[in-house]
């Protein structure tokens, strides 16, 4: 996984005078050791099946001994990490397990793992967060956004640079969307490089536009007060991309997520699958509008946390400091001229 951020190798508590991410204690003593989680799953750029390949049957549904190994692997992951590594462990380990658990395919040990993991992270986040305010020394952010984007434009060669934010798009959800904008865009787009973004707290929409508006200092200023449920279009403008202005810069913004979480639905797999899509046709119309050698930096601002038993799921929470709510994607394309 690329980060924006020059030392993203050095650990958090470095970044943020002594605060670390501690993935949590065993919640499950008598499991038997597992390869470390580093070493584990490594290959993170793997992006989720395209349309094409889900039509096929799959060759095997993960066992519930596979998915309680998986979580051994990241319950044995304790102690100080880097940033590089907690999120590595975030996007290889605990969001398939999230996933799972959402789909009501794992057992009690596991989802007590998932269930550490997230209180652990958000414990140790709120701790770091306060400091990095104060030290400046911190992971890349969503409002690195835009300076991230016109680093990647400089070294592909790009002619101009949109950014494009889709509104409560998480880790997950935007890996399923660069798989179907990989299909439809074929040879018309290429990703170039996918990032974790963190999300300052509180993670909501209204913060994240606030420090996208003034950058890093904004960080050591009050945050602006947290909107439980965030205005959005309704009916087929969900759908529609909006030009906003934030600070000096413009940006185009997706509410379709957000509008479509604000409800119970379908089970976690078909949900977050259709919004996907749904996401990826908005998304690969506005390529098809760009001018060639654009660089378009897809991300989401934060994410969100939502219930699931299997049959069907809640609607979604924001604002809290879970993994699922702070880390987002952040995808660079470059449309156009691609050979």
């Amino acid at each position: 996984m690329t980060a924006a951020s020059a030392d993203t190798d050095a650990p958090l508590e470095e970044r943020s005078a002594g605060a670390t991410l501690r993935p949590p204690r065993a919640a499950h003593e008598a499991a038997t050791a597992a390869p470390p989680a580093e070493a584990a799953h490594a290959d993170t750029d793997v992006l989720p099946p395209t349309r094409r390949e889900r039509k096929a049957p799959r060759h095997r549904i993960l066992s519930a001994a596979e998915w309680r190994a998986l979580a051994v692997e990241l319950d044995n992951a304790r102690g100080p990490k880097p940033v590089r590594v907690i999120e590595q462990l975030f996007a290889t380990h605990y969001t398939p397990l999230l996933g799972a658990t959402l789909a009501g395919e794992t057992d009690a040990a596991v989802r007590g793992v998932v269930d550490g993991w997230r209180t652990s992270f958000e414990h140790s986040y709120r701790e770091a967060f306060s400091a990095l305010r104060v030290t400046g020394k911190r992971p890349p952010m969503v409002f690195d956004a835009p300076d991230m984007a016109a680093r990647l434009a400089r070294l592909n060669g790009a002619r101009g640079v949109k950014l494009l934010l889709v509104d409560a798009m998480r880790f997950d959800l935007g890996e399923r969307v660069a798989a179907h904008l990989k299909e439809l865009m074929m040879d018309r787009a290429i990703l170039v490089e996918r990032s974790i973004l963190w999300a300052a707290l509180p993670p909501t929409t209204s913060a994240q536009i606030s420090l996208l508006a003034r950058g890093p200092d904004g960080l050591r200023e009050a945050m602006p007060p947290s909107e439980a449920e965030p205005a959005i279009a309704r009916g087929r403008a969900v759908a529609t991309l909006r030009r906003e202005r934030v600070g000096s810069r413009e940006l185009m913004k997706l509410d379709l997520v957000e509008a479509r979480l604000r409800a119970a639905g379908p089970p976690f797999a078909e949900r977050i699958e259709a919004i996907a899509e749904e996401v990826a046709d908005v998304v690969a119309r506005f390529m098809d509008s760009l001018p060639p050698r654009t660089l378009l930096l897809v991300f989401g601002d934060h994410g969100f946390r939502m219930t699931g038993d299997g049959n069907m799921t809640g609607p979604a929470s924001q604002g809290g400091g879970s993994p699922e709510e702070v880390l987002v994607p952040a995808q660079a394309w470059l449309v156009g001229g691609v050979h």
